[in-house]
Order: C-alpha cells, then sequence, then structure tokens
C-alpha cells in the first residue's frame, strides 16, 4: 500500500511538472522559470538516500519539456546507485523494488555486496552500460594513496555493476570481490576530503544531499521512515525549482578542492546536529 501511495505521488507532480513547462505561456512561468543545462551530484548517506528517488523522478520529468538538461551525473555510494537507475530510465516502482529486494535479502545475512550485485545485475537493463558512459561518474575512494575518483568508462554491463558496488562498499561491513577495482571502497570516504569535480563552464551544479546520514538504518529501517523520506523529496525538488529556499537540494559554482574540504567537514558536522535533534 505504502508504495502504491508513493508512485501515485511521485507520478502526480511528475504530471504537474510536466503541465507547468509544457505550456511557455502558463500563468506559473515566472514562479517556475527554466533551469537550463545541468550537472546533477548525488550524494550517498545509506538509507536516508532513497530521499533522492522523489527528486530525481520530478527532474526525469522537467528533462522531457526540454527546460532541464542533465549532461552529467556525479554520485557516490547510494548516490551512485540512484545515478545508474536515472540513466537508465527506471521507474518508482521499480527502484523501490529494487530497493526492498536489497533490504530483505541483506536481513538474510547474505554478503551486501553480493546482494547489490545480483539485484543490479536482475534490475538493470543489458544495454545499462551504453546508457551510462560517459554520462554517469561512479565516485570511489583508492586506498593506497587516499583520492577520490570518478569513473565513467564502462565497457560492459558487468563493468558498471562492479563500479556501483565498490562505490558502495563500506570497509568491515562489504566484502569486495572485482579485480576490476579490488583498491577502491565507498566514495564518501575519497569525497568528504577531496569534494566534487566542478561543472564545466555554461552549466549549473545541482547538489542533492540526504536530510540526515541515516547510517543508523542502513540495513532495516522501518517503511514509514524511508517513504517519508521520498515525500519529503517531492516536496523539496517543488521548493528547489520555485527557487524557495529549501535544506537538501542546493546549487554550485566552481568549488576548488581545498574548499570543498572545509564545506565537505562544514556540511558533516550540520547532518549530525540535525540527526541529534531529530
Amino acid at each position: 500500500m505504502l508504495v502504491d501511495s508513493i508512485c501515485v505521488a511521485t507520478e502526480a507532480a511528475s504530471n504537474e511538472i510536466r503541465r507547468i513547462y509544457s505550456d511557455d505561456n502558463h500563468l506559473d512561468r515566472a514562479v517556475y522559470p527554466r533551469i537550463g543545462d545541468v550537472e546533477l551530484y548525488i550524494h550517498g548517506g545509506g538509507f536516508s538516500g532513497v530521499w533522492s528517488i522523489g527528486v530525481l523522478q520530478v527532474l526525469h520529468a522537467l528533462e522531457e519539456t526540454s527546460a532541464l538538461k542533465i549532461h552529467t551525473l556525479h554520485g557516490y555510494s547510494i548516490g551512485a546507485i540512484f545515478a545508474v537507475f536515472y540513466a537508465c530510465n527506471l521507474t518508482t516502482r521499480q527502484i523501490i523494488d529494487a530497493y526492498t529486494k536489497i533490504q530483505q535479502t541483506r536481513e538474510g545475512n547474505t554478503r551486501l555486496y553480493c546482494v547489490c550485485r545480483s539485484v543490479l545485475m536482475e534490475t538493470l537493463p543489458e544495454n545499462a552500460h551504453e546508457l551510462c558512459e560517459g554520462r554517469v561518474r561512479i565516485g570511489m575512494t583508492q586506498k593506497f594513496p587516499l583520492w577520490y575518483r570518478e569513473e565513467s568508462t564502462f565497457p560492459t554491463r558487468l563493468a558498471l555493476i562492479d563500479a556501483v558496488v565498490h562505490s558502495a562498499a563500506v570497509p568491515c561491513i562489504t566484502t569486495t570481490l572485482s579485480d576490476s577495482f579490488y583498491n577502491y571502497v565507498d566514495g564518501m570516504f575519497g569525497h568528504t576530503v577531496w569534494g566534487w569535480s566542478p561543472p564545466r563552464l555554461g552549466r549549473t551544479g545541482i547538489e542533492l544531499l540526504p536530510p540526515a546520514l541515516g547510517y543508523s538504518y542502513i540495513f532495516s529501517p522501518t517503511d514509514p521512515y524511508i517513504y517519508g523520506l521520498i515525500m519529503n523529496g517531492l516536496t523539496d525538488v517543488v521548493y528547489f525549482l520555485q527557487k524557495k529556499p529549501t535544506k537538501f537540494i542546493r546549487t554550485l559554482s566552481y568549488m576548488p578542492w581545498h574548499v570543498g574540504i572545509i564545506t565537505r567537514f562544514v556540511d558533516r558536522m550540520h547532518w549530525s546536529m540535525l540527526q541529534r535533534v531529530t
């Protein structure tokens, strides 16, 4: 029932955005300005990253109206998973079903790496690597030396899946098996230090941050918590399109790496404090 409700709400919000942006003479044009060429940056954050589902579905509807063009999707950890889902045009129900399979199988004490790999093999289309090639940049942390790397070349579907699961591989929790990325783990570690690569000139960067780190819910969050996050994402993206203040979506300008260190540290402090309050 909750899955049906969230799918209906997401579709309703997407249809409303299509209606507004498809009519150049619509009265709400001043309220909902066009955005143009962007690069999308999707953070990790454990299961709180499901907040991005509603946001991404509305942005996908916006792309259909030509009011927005997402040239590149950057993502690490669960953000990398959602970046790939977006590039492969998966529906809200497909995404939630994939998440549910990961959660339910993980509760059976199966290795998280194997679970994610199996679900992605089952969920992603056969041409997923072609859809993501050059458009999706998956963030990973190189262990020695500590470095943040973004992979955007995927010669095969299996190479894409291996990159995604290594981007979400938390040391001591998941076991990594791929020979291609054996020296890489969760992109959160390298990203916290080095930050994102800046968007190209002429493009706006849009950054999606989950409302809390959420790692306390990483394996078995309750359904109302998850679906509440998705609904919050729908509200946040509409506010963002109206240029109203939002806590968890912001635009990026050029950011040198040393400024990235300071900004990421402040972000982590803010989310930690927010989690304690809530």
